[in-house]
């Protein structure tokens, strides 16, 4: 997979790293035996689906177009932007500022 994601960036934040595989899926850039992989796990996480993809956009309340738009914006990127730049671009504009990490506190349910 061409990202990171034992990267702090992702420490305690899954569904960044879905959003992250979710844009490079969309531009094509995610290998199949990755998007298996990432399909089982959302499939796991956050339910059943015939579409992960579809399934990562309406967690994170992004709008049914966002495909669109990334693709858009990879179509239309400055020649000698790479693949691991532009999804960071992309997840930093958009998701990363909206996802909290989850820390261990949070998720065994204690205040």
């Amino acid at each position: 997979m061409p990202l990171d994601f034992s990267d702090p960036r992702y420490a305690g934040r899954p569904l960044l790293r879905f959003l992250d595989a979710y844009v490079l899926a969309v531009i094509g850039e995610l290998s199949r035996s990755d998007e298996r992989l990432i399909a089982d796990t959302v499939d796991r996480a956050l339910g059943p689906s015939p579409d992960w993809k579809v399934t990562v956009r309406r967690a994170a309340g992004l709008p049914e177009d966002f495909d669109v738009r990334i693709r858009a914006a990879w179509d239309g990127q400055r020649d000698g932007v790479g693949t691991v730049a532009f999804v960071l671009a992309i997840s930093n504009e958009n998701f990363a500022p909206l996802i909290d990490p989850v820390t261990g506190d949070e998720s065994s349910g204690e205040a």
